[in-house]
């Protein structure tokens, strides 16, 4: 047994003469998060010589790490960061390319009980923009329970420090959200290019409310600039769009004053009607055509009346009890304009009619 023991001893000499001490690489990845400075934890380390893996380890809650390793020539360590974070320029590791989160140190050789210290691998942590792009049913620009997304919309980020710069690009999918997340520290713009058809919400200041506008015959839109510390996180850079509405129909003669559009009862061509907002507030006007019909396009969902200025020698027939689509005139006889009428992104209302009832001629 003691010869066996003896045996053992001189076995594990031998092999340590013959290996000689194991040599060992130190140091420590640091953050800095918008201006404190902490360990970065849970970053695996390598060491390769060539392709060849000689040694691993991942940092530890204050950042450090530390490898066994035998001698070895030509060595070079490998960083893989987390994607919030970006390799500070002039330190120990180089990223692959400006701002990849990969790098790699400079080749260096390990003799014999060498322990190789590295300097503090520095980084800083990354800013982010996110948003989301929506359907602005009401055109109030603000993002409202049960309002859909808005995929299509094509957003680009703007370095605002100096010229501005078009740094990078997304477009927004099903979701209806978008990201930035790997950003340094700076000045920045979001520019919005909406689906075909739609056209820009207003700017709203309230938490979640659309963060740019343009107007009816632009189809680009650019935030205020906007600044990001380290590690800022900016969300709710929302945007909103929405079809444009219409209102429209006819003009007609009531040649029998029942308040019904009955066949053969012609247009009356060349009638001047105004659209208006709630108030009363004149927005735009038009004419009916040769066959009575008229037509508001492009709108902004919303609240509107249209009002008739009605023709010498004519009246406004009577309203209905009743609604009846589009066989009946919708005007008050009195005012010469519609009740209310509301509108939603891209609804089409073809059926507000106005019906003249000729006065007799006086002899």
């Amino acid at each position: 047994m003691k010869r066996r023991h003896a045996f053992s001893i001189l076995l594990l000499c031998l092999l340590l003469a013959f290996h000689g001490a194991a040599a060992e690489v130190e140091g420590r990845i640091t953050i800095d998060q918008s201006g404190t400075v902490s360990g970065l934890s849970a970053v695996k380390i390598r060491i390769f010589r060539g392709g060849a893996l000689l040694s691993s380890a991942t940092t530890d809650e204050e950042g450090r790490f530390s490898m066994p390793l035998r001698i070895a020539q030509n060595c070079r360590l490998y960083v893989k960061l987390p994607e919030r974070a970006f390799f500070e320029e002039d330190g120990p590791v180089n990223p692959v390319q400006p701002d990849a989160w990969e790098g790699w140190s400079e080749p260096f050789d390990l003799t014999e009980g060498q322990i190789l210290r590295f300097p503090d691998i520095r980084t800083v942590s990354a800013a982010s923009v996110s948003g989301r792009a929506w359907e602005d049913r009401n055109a109030d620009g603000l993002l409202q329970e049960g309002e859909a997304p808005l995929p299509g919309t094509y957003v680009v980020l703007l370095n605002m420090e100096g010229e501005p710069t078009a740094v990078d690009s997304v477009r927004v999918y099903a979701g209806g959200t978008f990201s930035f997340p790997r950003l340094h520290a700076g000045r920045y713009a979001l520019a919005f290019h909406l689906p075909d058809g739609y056209l820009f919400t207003k700017v709203s200041s309230d938490p979640g409310g659309s963060c740019a506008a343009a107007p009816k015959d632009v189809r680009t839109a650019v935030s205020s600039p906007f600044t990001l510390e380290t590690s800022e996180s900016r969300g709710e850079m929302n945007i909103g769009g929405f079809l444009p509405a219409q209102i429209g129909d006819s003009v007609w003669i009531d040649a029998n004053g029942n308040g019904l559009q009955d066949y053969r009862e012609p247009g009356y061509a060349g009638a001047r009607l105004t659209l208006t907002d709630a108030a009363g507030t004149p927005l735009e006007d038009t004419a009916s055509d040769e066959y009575g019909y008229y037509h508001f396009p492009n709108l902004t969902p919303g609240d509107y009346r249209i009002r008739l200025s009605v023709p010498e020698a004519h009246r406004l027939t009577g309203l209905q009890s009743a609604a009846l689509g589009e066989i009946d005139s919708d005007a008050d006889p009195d005012t010469a304009a519609t009740a209310l009428i509301s509108l939603t992104t891209g609804e089409v209302r073809r059926n507000v009619d106005f019906g003249l009832v000729p006065l007799p001629k006086t002899p």
